[in-house]
């Protein structure tokens, strides 16, 4: 394996030798929290941290296929693995962790903060690295260094708990780490006592084209997504129970001609019986309906202090010509649409509170003095996603087969994706994302 400057190779294969004991001691001190536990290891580079950790299960990740190939050839065992991933794209499919370790990788990626989202949803601790700004001259590997408040600040962020250490140059690693401290910063951060809980909640049927989109947004955040299937003949049930954060539920629709109102009546029951006095907050939202904000967490327990009860949503409609293809969120690559206050609609709220939905939950009734909040949280609505989909969306839904409109529903849903299409087409569809 070539050296290129940045990544560390041991002059002997398969140990630990010649390596910067500044990375050897990162690794030591991190096995008092590692040692019999479940760790992933992210830029693990060549591996030779999973000799200093003492993992139960150990699996490491790098973006490097060299550095993965080299560290699968010298470092592997049963117990310890290697993939290839990207840690801006981490799979949200993956279980949680007990410890997470990311030693000097955050200043090396363009999306830090997307890294930061995942570890506080697939790890119980996270002991991440990161060099001072002004400590030592800039790396042209690095795209940028944190100052330590900064640090501080966007662990923060994610995590309930965070605890600064330092490690010096020749003085090893020590508590705590302060404020006009040089070196390389290492916080420890957990969700304590304190961790935002969420639970979604989605009827759905005939979703497997847009379920794994779904899945893939709301695992990223979620501690339990919640799926009541209504009769789906796809994959739906296939591709929900493949993913570990789902719970299926079961519910016995009845009335089609009535399913509105019986999908109101199956999520104010479920709830009330799996979500009160355990989550802080609940979305009851539809297979099409992503809640999106940057720093959604952030923004929740934020408005959890304020005493806040319901969010509203700001609505929109998104379209694009084409179906998505990326592995990657559905809003990096469909991220044009329209404002329509008719989704503006109040579907994140605390279970304490007794919540009466209207049809299709436009509108709620709220106990006396409980007011809706906005805090610029986004609703996108992804029905018109192909001219064939939005078609099939309609044919399909329980709504429609029994619907006397059904014929003009789909006109007036062709008029809406023509209209908005001809705009993307001509630069003039806004970007919402």
């Amino acid at each position: 394996m070539k050296y290129t400057g940045e990544q560390q190779i041991p002059s002997i294969p398969g140990t630990y030798e010649g390596i910067d004991i500044k990375g050897v001691e990162r690794y030591r001190w991190a096995s008092a929290f590692t040692h019999g536990k479940s760790v992933y290891d992210l830029a693990c580079g060549t591996g030779y941290g999973s000799l200093l950790l003492e993992a139960s299960s150990y699996t490491g990740f790098d973006h490097s296929p060299e550095a993965i190939e080299y560290a699968t050839k010298y470092y592997a065992t049963p117990s310890t693995t290697f993939i290839q991933a990207d840690a801006c794209a981490m799979s949200p499919a993956l279980s949680v962790a007990d410890v997470i370790v990311s030693f000097e990788t955050i200043e090396h990626i363009k999306k830090p903060e997307a890294l930061l989202r995942w570890c506080a949803n697939h790890g119980k601790l996270l002991l991440i690295s990161s060099p001072i700004r002004g400590s030592y001259g800039r790396s042209r590997f690095h795209l940028f260094e944190y100052r330590l408040a900064k640090f501080n600040d966007v662990l923060n962020k994610y995590f309930s708990k965070v605890t600064m250490f330092i490690q010096k140059d020749r003085q090893g690693i020590a508590y705590p780490c302060l404020p006009k401290d040089k070196g390389v910063a290492i916080g420890a951060c957990s969700q304590g006592l304190n961790k935002m809980v969420i639970h979604v909640y989605s009827i759905m049927r005939n979703e497997e084209a847009l379920l794994p989109y779904f899945l893939r947004h709301y695992s990223t955040f979620a501690d339990t997504i919640f799926i009541i299937d209504d009769k789906s003949t796809d994959k739906t049930v296939k591709i929900a129970k493949a993913n570990k954060k789902v719970r299926l539920l079961n519910y016995k629709f009845t009335e089609e001609r009535h399913v509105q109102e019986e999908h109101t009546a199956c999520f104010e029951k479920f709830y009330k019986k799996y979500s009160r006095g355990k989550a802080d907050w609940v979305m009851c939202v539809d297979g099409d309906e992503f809640i999106y904000h940057k720093n959604l967490v952030a923004v929740l327990k934020k408005q959890k202090r304020r005493g806040a009860k319901v969010i509203k949503p700001t609505g929109y409609t998104m379209y694009s010509e084409t179906f998505p293809t990326t592995k990657g969120q559905i809003y990096e690559e469909c991220f044009m649409g329209l404002r329509t206050r008719s989704f503006d609609k109040p579907q994140i709220f605390d279970p304490s509170i007794d919540i009466k939905f209207s049809g299709g939950r436009h509108k709620v009734l709220l106990p006396e003095g409980i007011d809706r909040t906005r805090a610029r949280v986004l609703l996108l609505h992804y029905r018109y996603l192909s001219l064939y989909t939005s078609i099939m969306r309609l044919i399909r839904s329980p709504n429609q087969p029994y619907h006397k409109k059904l014929v003009r529903n789909i006109r007036v849903a062709l008029d809406r994706y023509e209209y908005a299409i001809l705009a993307l087409r001509k630069g003039k569809l806004p970007k919402v994302v």
